[in-house]
């Protein structure tokens, strides 16, 4: 059996072999994404800017028609370990790593699998396990929500105090955040409260977007406010857990200001983000129909 795999809130994820799935050539839904969209720069597509694709279930996902993830190999050696460099070179590189000259990556729990999630920064060429940039109008900053591994999220640690700073220095009309676990969710994982004061902390900034991954399905959310309160003047939560290897059921109902879930479909989510406001649009794999858009503007 394959050890559980701790969170970062302590509690340990169901029994799932941390073995990545031998890769088909192109994943299917990557080469739908490429087929679709190309390998456009972030600076131009459209007319309009693209998000980053980091804020998936896994950080190697690999899309299939249906049927469940496939069995570990009874020789786990012969096949390289999720989060490892190995890993990332012979299963994301032949799939979502057509982009990665474009991507700006959010470290999730699987990468930390490996000793500090070495496989990850070595593949994405030591990126900072936070930091920020600008797209255009917008202003992107992307967190790490394994808190163990970065000295804690609470108010006053490393990352907090970076974080107020960087939002401090940056008085743009459009921002946009992302990391890993969910603040809110009705999936299996639920909320992530070790994010709890980051959450606010965007909310008072007055942040647009937040985009997560880590369970497996779709949710969209309202804007809500520090405590989860629907507020007009609060933060949109996306999250797209829809890389493809499995799908996790619901566990609770909807949740205030949840919109619309899914657990069914595999997929990705298109964001194009204008000077004052962005739309979305779930793209579903080949083989499935669930789709979510719409548009709103930021303020």
């Amino acid at each position: 059996l394959a050890p559980r795999n701790r969170r970062s809130d302590g509690q340990d994820e169901p029994l799932d072999p941390p073995f990545c799935r031998a890769p088909l050539p192109y994943s299917e839904l990557a080469e739908e994404f490429l087929q679709r969209f190309g390998r456009c720069a972030p600076e131009v597509c459209d007319g309009s800017r693209h998000v980053p694709a980091a804020p998936f279930a896994r950080a190697a996902p690999l899309a299939r028609r249906s049927g469940p993830p496939s069995s570990p190999d009874r020789n786990p050696g012969a096949r390289p370990r999720c989060g490892t460099l190995a890993g990332f070179k012979s299963v994301f590189g032949p799939t979502w790593g057509k982009y990665r000259s474009i991507m700006y990556p959010a470290v999730g729990n699987h990468e930390y699998l490996t000793a500090s999630a070495a496989g990850y920064f070595t593949y994405f060429g030591g990126i900072s396990p936070y930091y920020s940039y600008n797209l255009g109008d917008w202003h992107m900053i992307s967190l790490d929500s394994e808190c163990s591994y970065v000295g804690g999220c609470q108010a006053e640690s490393a990352q907090e105090k970076w974080l107020r700073a960087d939002l401090a220095s940056h008085d743009t009309l459009c921002t946009l955040v992302y990391w890993h676990e969910p603040r809110f969710s009705s999936g299996e994982h639920g909320d992530s409260t070790q994010m709890t004061t980051i959450w606010s902390d965007l909310v008072a900034a007055h942040v647009d977007v937040v985009l997560s991954g880590h369970n497996h399905d779709y949710e969209r959310f309202a804007p809500l406010g520090a405590t989860g309160q629907l507020d007009p003047n609060g933060v949109t939560e996306f999250v797209v857990g829809t890389g493809g290897k499995n799908h996790y059921g619901f566990v609770r109902a909807p949740l205030t200001g949840e919109l619309v879930r899914n657990d069914t479909s595999f997929g990705v989510m298109r964001m194009l983000l204008g000077p004052t406001g962005f739309s979305w649009r779930f793209h579903p794999a080949p083989g499935y129909t669930f789709s979510d858009s719409g548009s709103a503007a930021c303020y």
